[in-house]
């Protein structure tokens, strides 16, 4: 497995890109690599935006087991993928995010992920149905490696808080998907389900402003009571003045009549 930059000086490097071009074949060596769970730091910063503690790290794609094997080939590129880990203690890796680290990394976890989270893009109605909108040529290529080799990885990130885990994925040769975004998620004890990049748009909203959708939670329990506490109190001063109006009215009526 190789680490590091791709068009580095590294000579055996630019030999296995070589080979991999003249002969479209996958050298072995690189499929059957198994990677070390990386080294974390803390961090202040949650997906580089967000003021929340956590701990990352940062992988070359080439460092990732199975994944962008045929992507780094093709574009010449190894990009780097940004590895986040929040929750309510964020100076420690919990027990539940370490065995999803181990699944990942040490078990070729990530390569399935890929697989199975991106087989409902293949197959469902809901995204068509129809497979990649790719040339005949790079058909052959998925179904000869597989599709986790050619995408890449922009981010991982690991929810203790909410049990979820989320891979930012990045694909060329589907222009549909590189247009769109890949976003594969899995919530605890359920499968890799597809989505594109709105659902890791959506989940970063959610992170940054969080009051904004406890105001939204808060009323819909209260039966959309248009907005919390205060919507009632304006509701309770508006009911209030409209009483005393009904009496001053009937009250003036009254006198008049006298």
């Amino acid at each position: 497995m190789i680490a590091g930059d791709v068009t580095s000086a590294d000579p055996e490097n630019k030999r296995t890109l070589t080979l991999v071009k003249q002969t479209g074949q996958i050298p072995a060596i690189w499929l059957a690599g198994v990677v070390k769970i990386p080294a974390f730091q803390p961090s202040e910063w949650f997906l580089e935006e967000i003021e929340i503690p956590c701990l990352m790290a940062t992988v070359k794609n080439s460092e990732l087991p199975g994944i962008a094997i045929g992507y780094i080939a093709e574009n010449e590129d190894d990009p780097e993928c940004e590895i986040y880990l929040c929750g309510k203690n964020a100076g420690e890796i919990s027990a539940w995010q370490r065995e999803v680290l181990e699944e990942l990394f040490e078990q070729d976890g990530l390569a399935r992920a890929v697989a199975e989270g991106m087989r409902e893009y293949e197959t469902s109605e809901e995204w068509g149905g129809n497979g990649y909108e790719v040339s005949p040529e790079d058909g052959r290529k998925i179904e000869r490696d597989g599709i986790a080799s050619h995408v890449a990885l922009n981010t991982i990130v690991i929810d203790d808080v909410k049990q979820l885990v989320i891979l930012d994925v990045d694909m060329e040769l589907d222009l549909n998907l590189a247009e769109n975004g890949i976003t594969l998620y899995r919530e605890k004890g359920s499968r890799w389900r597809f989505d594109n990049a709105d659902y890791f748009i959506q989940y970063q909203e959610e992170l940054e402003y969080p009051s904004e959708s406890s105001d939204e939670e808060v009323d819909q329990e209260s039966g959309g009571g248009g907005g919390g506490f205060l919507g009632k109190l304006l509701a309770f001063f508006l009911t209030w003045s409209l009483a005393v109006l009904v009496v001053f009215y009937f009250a003036w009526k009254w006198m008049r009549h006298k």
